[in-house]
């Protein structure tokens, strides 16, 4: 039921505009974030119409070694697809540079 429902919530806010990003981190506070990613690639491939990419990340965090999954889901119509590839890239890429 969860994954059916999350996916209409989904599919609704996408069908509303093609500009419609949507960016989430997997919550590590038990250990469990690699298995919440997993699912959450599970119900992105069963119920993706095929208009929609998904971009995974994985950043290890330099000081306390924690994995956190974040990830990106968009429109393939959106027609700032590249940008904002580009600048999610760029901010996962850069989580441990210096602030």
């Amino acid at each position: 039921m969860v994954p059916a429902t999350l996916a209409a919530i989904i599919r609704d806010f996408y069908t509303r505009t093609s500009l419609a990003i949507t960016i989430y981190i997997c919550d590590s506070s038990d250990g469990r974030q690699k298995s919440r990613e997993r699912k959450f690639a599970s119900w992105f491939q069963a119920y993706n119409p095929g208009n929609m990419v998904r971009l995974d990340y994985m950043i290890q965090d330099k000081n306390d070694g924690h994995a956190y999954y974040i990830t990106l889901i968009t429109s393939l119509w959106n027609p700032h697809i590249h940008d904002i590839i580009t600048e999610f890239q760029r901010v996962a890429n850069g989580y441990n540079d210096p602030k």
